[in-house]
């Protein structure tokens, strides 16, 4: 039920004007944006650009901007993150599923 998405979004952009270097809120942000449907790729992307500016190693930021990038077709992207998350984990798990085409 897309609803629930826009009713998260709306919670979570409220929880960041209180606290708005809340890494966790604005990751569960993204996510949301991610998980819509149609997935809103871009406003996706730049919640995990924000977290990333503070903490350009945040593991879980790498990855999930890498897959924002991979639903958004934006190939170089892509493989500029998966580059960036090897070197933090080389050993992340969705390491694989985001090389599969």
């Amino acid at each position: 039920d897309g609803g629930k998405f826009e009713d998260a979004e709306k919670w979570y952009r409220e929880a960041l004007k209180k606290t708005p270097n809340d890494e966790d809120v604005r990751m569960d942000l993204a996510l949301a944006y991610l998980s819509r449907e149609p997935a809103d790729a871009d406003r996706a992307i730049a919640e995990f650009n924000a977290i990333l500016s503070a903490d350009p190693k945040y593991e879980k930021a790498l990855q999930n901007i890498a897959f924002a990038y991979k639903e958004k077709g934006d190939q170089e992207n892509l493989v500029k993150t998966v580059e960036r998350l090897k070197q933090v984990n080389p050993e992340n798990s969705a390491l694989k599923l985001l090389a599969a085409k």
